[in-house]
């Protein structure tokens, strides 16, 4: 059986449709965005375009247009961790945009076929849940005075995922789902938001090796560690799982570090004023924090220490030193950042992952 092709499914879509004889046609995909974004992206010849088409209101709408093969073959070469991307190539492309472009997209409706004496065009509309937020509570991924949005930017950043070892593509793919997952959870379920962004770290850091300043453990496996002779299956499976997940916080935080490039300040850039900000000193404690409030959220159900967006405030975090609710007590070791610095480094260490392992 020959090996599979595990690049993402727009790349292999490509040599599809430009086999001799190959019968295409196009889907379209409405997309709605609280953004503005001019240009049209048009991508290996027309097999992948994108523009507006209505920009009325406060949500703007574009049409994703892109060449299929028609009568796909059957795939015969699958296996239980080959590529799989939920949305398909649709999906796939959607998600790039929202990390490439910054914002979140939100498929409402997909059109086939043309009026022909022969045939219809059809449209198949989507569910679509969408709320409407105040724009400051997450400002990056919203209008901004100065920032222009350019479909045709996006050209170079799809040559890049093109050249991705192809080693790392479900990763990556998996990665960015997540991401664009957690952007429309902005201003509806804002742990959520943490949470879909650290699994979008989780889906690319699993591939870091961890030195021995990272882990004096690093390098040695469970039954170098356990006299495994003393020990009964049960006993081994239940460390395991502790050893691993040990690994994998380590993981997270190295790969953040090494990938988040110069995007943070060295020291706050407004000292004793009260405001707090995430620094290159204080970063790893910061990641820490984080990554200890989404386990406790997933596995125990506990509450996280949300800052909280007020008005006028600057730094990273809302300005309280703590916080009582009811019998509980959060110390201010437990607040979390504001969602926006967190994306924002997230963002830039998916971008710089992508640039860093071309091929």
């Amino acid at each position: 059986m020959p090996e599979a092709d595990n690049r993402m499914g727009w790349i292999r879509n490509f040599s599809k449709i430009v086999e001799e004889g190959a019968e295409t046609y196009y889907a379209e995909y409405e997309l709605v965005t609280e953004c503005h974004i001019s240009s049209v992206l048009d991508y290996n010849s027309e097999a992948i375009l994108c523009g507006g088409m209505g920009f009325e209101g406060d949500l703007k709408h574009y049409l994703l247009k892109i060449k299929y093969k028609a009568f796909p073959e059957y795939n015969q070469n699958a296996t239980r961790d080959g590529y799989y991307f939920e949305g398909g190539i649709a999906g796939e492309l959607v998600s790039l945009l929202s990390l490439f472009l910054q914002c979140r997209f939100y498929q409402i409706a997909i059109y086939q076929g043309e009026l022909s004496p022969h045939g219809l065009r059809t449209k198949h509309e989507l569910p679509f849940m969408y709320k409407k937020c105040n724009p400051l509570i997450h400002s990056t991924i919203f209008e901004q005075e100065g920032r222009a949005r350019r479909f045709i930017d996006t050209v170079a950043l799809l040559d890049q995922v093109q050249r991705l070892d192809p080693k790392y593509h479900h990763a990556f793919a998996l990665a960015v789902r997540q991401y664009s997952i957690a952007l429309r959870n902005v201003g509806v379920d804002e742990e959520m938001v943490f949470i879909r962004l650290v699994s979008a770290i989780e889906a690319l850091s699993k591939h870091m090796d961890l030195d021995p300043e990272d882990d004096p453990l690093a390098g040695k496996t469970l039954e170098e560690i356990l006299v495994k002779e003393h020990q009964n299956s049960q006993t081994i499976d239940a460390v395991r799982n502790i050893f691993n997940t040990r690994k994998t916080s380590l993981k997270f935080r190295k790969f953040m570090r090494k990938y988040m490039g110069d995007i943070l300040p060295a020291t706050p850039p407004m000292e004793n004023t009260g405001y707090k900000w995430i620094t290159t000193e204080n970063v790893d404690e910061i990641l820490q924090r984080v990554y200890k409030a989404r386990s406790k959220y997933l596995h125990e159900g506990q509450l996280m220490y949300l800052s909280q967006h007020m008005h006028d405030t600057l730094g990273d975090f809302d300005p309280s030193v703590g916080m009582i609710i009811d019998n509980r007590e959060f110390k201010e070791d437990e607040q979390l950042p504001l969602t926006s610095p967190f994306e924002n480094l997230v963002r830039q260490c998916l971008i710089s992952f992508l640039a860093a392992h071309q091929v």
